[in-house]
């Protein structure tokens, strides 16, 4: 039966009208980041169907934390468009820590949120909430049989390694049916995730408990076997952004339903612009494949065409989403680099003159790489058409590349637009015994009527009248609501204008309250405690760090030679990252490729050095991995020879 609530003089009353003819579709989700509860709602009016959000503890990103009531604020705008809300608490926790981090669950949970993302195994063995978990990638989700054992565990869904294939994902997706979350843009950790131990070992800041301190942006200098330097002062370890824009189709056919744009640290425009872009991605591909649909409700008007080459990028690189590349790292530069829009004609004392494909404005940033190769930037002063005049002219030289790395028109913009998001409602005005009511009905889930009591008297002119009342009832003014259509089906009355604007006013503030009193969340999943773990012994690199953690592994059949690395173990010959990004494969010796295998020195390790330490590389060829390795103080460096000149 329908509720009954007098509101400001006006009989409310809302209706469930759950739509059953999509519910077959598969819903695809595009899920954004939000450093704060502005950039959340910017996401939501971009197009997210999903956000995530940390709380002011326990996040892998420390400095970006919110308070609970702005994440129970993030919750309410976001509802009633059915976007769902994720709260971070993916750090690895100590024994001291793990009653808080309960307690912030319990508290996130009731301010809202639809899921917890994950990192500490511990916390499944603990009273949490009813709330849906999320294994964060930081769990090392790399196979089927991981991801397998934690849908048997209670998880709902599994975020997976950022390194893996199409062909993997598949395979992962044959053997599952838990839901599948997938990074397609943004920053890349060079390590396997979870797997990174460098930024700890060298400055105690761990990259598992939310602190890392990026030691893979550093310069490095490249040795072979026997000392021949490769490479000096590069960033070695420092990948181009991922941008999997063009790969959309490819990942929801293998199994990805939650697309997932990095960058809980990023500023608002930078989300904006994202967002946007693959909201737009998204839209048309389910133009064109009629079996999927968006998981959200609403239209979303971004005010800007969006281009991800204006916001910070290293640079893009598909990384291992269809095969193995040897340009997925940027060793010339970490920073951002930006929009290729010219290239340098002419140098002169305080300008240069450029051909350009698009028009620099004062205050824009270029990106461009000296003759040494490395990357510089520099401010532009002054333009004047294809005549630049930056804050210095060093460096540059005739045929230099010119990238934008600061669109101040388009940071402009972006600050400037009004993004907005709004769900499109039906309006019917219909006549009581005692007057007239008016139906605002959802496409997809909740009805609303109002009704007033009026003295009946029949208006003349009934076309007039259905122009009058349509022109009233679609005012939807600043509300979340667009009224894309007016029926009427009652005879034509004299109705003051104010009388119209009350309900249509009371009616949508009831409707998006009680889209919110209606909004279901999705329950988590009962553990079951007799699912064995895949691996019988676990190291250091199983990030135990709690006995919670210990005893749930333990209790499925682990045993744990090693607590985890930030417990204090020695960092001596330990595989400080593991990555599938690999320096032989880059520098042309590839031990798989027979050509590389007769040109190349492959004798003995290879090392990297940077100003304070050398660490040996170690390669698994056979599983395409190189491991970075801190050595023993008795192990024998051979950095003698002279610098390659190649």
């Amino acid at each position: 039966m329908p509720s009954d609530d007098n509101t400001s003089g006006h009989l409310c009353t809302f209706f469930p009208t759950f739509a059953a003819m999509n519910q077959h579709l598969i819903a695809l989700e595009l899920l954004a980041p939000a450093r704060d509860l502005s950039t959340g709602i910017a996401a939501i009016n971009c197009g997210a169907d999903a956000v995530y959000i940390g709380p002011s503890g326990f996040g892998a990103r420390a400095a970006a934390g919110n308070s609970i009531e702005d994440i129970a604020a993030l919750v309410k705008y976001a509802h009633p468009f059915r976007v769902k809300v994720y709260a971070t608490v993916n750090t690895l926790l100590t024994d001291e820590q793990m009653p808080q981090a309960v307690a912030l669950i319990h508290r996130l949970y009731e301010a809202g949120v639809d899921a917890i993302i994950i990192q500490d195994a511990g916390l499944l063995t603990l009273a949490l909430p009813p709330v849906a978990l999320h294994a964060s990638t930081q769990f090392h989700n790399y196979t089927s049989e991981k991801v397998r054992f934690l849908e048997n565990t209670g998880i709902s869904r599994v975020i997976l390694a950022r390194e893996l294939s199409l062909k993997e994902i598949a395979a992962i997706r044959a053997v599952t049916s838990i839901e599948l979350e997938s990074f397609v843009h943004g920053a890349l950790c060079v390590s396997l995730s979870g797997q990174c131990y460098l930024s700890h070992a060298l400055t105690g800041r761990s990259a598992n408990r939310g602190e890392c301190s990026q030691p893979c942006r550093s310069y490095y200098s490249l040795f072979d076997g026997n000392g021949q330097q490769l490479a000096e002062n590069k960033h070695l370890l420092s990948l181009k952004d991922l941008n999997l824009s063009a790969h959309i189709h490819q990942m929801a056919e293998a199994g990805i339903t939650s697309f997932k744009i990095e960058g809980r640290l990023k500023d608002e425009g930078y989300v904006k612009n994202i967002t946007a872009f693959y909201s737009n991605l998204i839209n048309q591909f389910i133009a064109e494949n009629t079996d999927y649909k968006r998981s959200s409700a609403g239209i979303s008007t971004a005010g800007f065409d969006p281009d991800p080459e204006r916001s910070f990028n290293r640079g893009f690189t598909t990384y291992f989403i269809e095969k193995r590349q040897a340009d997925i790292h940027s060793p010339d530069g970490g920073k951002s680099l930006g929009k290729l829009v010219g290239t340098v004609r002419q140098v002169h004392r305080d300008h240069i003159v450029a051909y350009l494909s698009e028009p620099i404005a004062n205050g824009d940033g270029l990106s461009f790489f000296d003759r040494e190769g490395k990357q510089r930037g520099v401010r532009i002063n002054r333009a004047q058409g294809n005549r630049l005049f930056p804050v210095t002219v060093e460096g540059l030289y005739e045929g230099t590349h010119l990238y934008r790395n600061r669109d101040q028109a388009f940071d402009n913009l972006l600050a400037r637009s009004a993004s907005v998001r709004r769900l499109p409602v039906k309006a019917h005005l219909t006549e009581t015994s005692t007057g007239i009511r008016l139906t605002f009905s959802t496409l997809w889930d909740v009805s609303m009527a109002v009704e007033q009591t009026i003295e009946k008297i029949t208006a003349n002119d009934e076309n007039k009248f259905k122009q009058f009342v349509t022109g009233q009832i679609s005012k939807s003014g600043d509300t979340i609501f667009y009224v894309d259509q007016v029926t009427i089906g009652c005879s034509p009355l004299l109705i003051k204008a104010s009388i119209l604007n009350a309900l249509r006013r009371d009616g949508l503030q009831s409707l998006q309250e009680a889209l919110l009193t209606t909004y279901q969340r999705t329950a988590r999943t009962n553990m079951a405690n007799n699912i064995e773990y895949p691996d019988r012994t676990i190291d250091f690199r199983g990030n135990v760090l709690n006995q919670w953690a210990r005893q749930f592994y333990e209790d499925r059949g682990a045993t744990i030679e090693e607590a985890g690395f930030e417990s204090g173990l020695s960092i001596e010959n330990k595989p400080l990252m593991t990555t599938r990004h690999c320096l032989r494969y880059s520098y042309g010796a590839c031990l798989k490729e027979k050509e590389h295998r007769e040109n190349m020195n492959t004798d003995g390790s290879w090392w990297l050095t940077d100003n304070h330490h050398t660490y040996r590389l170690q390669f698994n060829c056979r599983e395409c991995l190189m491991q970075v390795i801190l050595p023993g103080d008795r192990e024998i460096v051979p950095l003698q020879a002279k610098p390659s000149t190649k």
